[in-house]
């Protein structure tokens, strides 16, 4: 499990850092931040729908 992590970790980084050495950190933390945004919102969403359904189930 910890080998997997750190796996993941190490590429993010290497991919990241490149990326961003190639079109500019600013770009790329902007592009990273609305990414987790969006990604954040959609997770939130589908919790509260599953929700919905458990309630509704009842």
């Amino acid at each position: 499990m910890t080998a997997g992590y750190a796996l993941t970790l190490a590429l993010g980084l290497i991919t990241g850092g490149r990326l961003g050495d190639t079109y500019g950190r600013r770009k790329i933390f902007l592009i990273g931040t609305a990414v987790f945004t969006l990604a954040s919102l959609l997770c939130g969403a589908t919790a509260r729908r599953l929700k919905e359904r458990q309630m509704k189930a009842r």
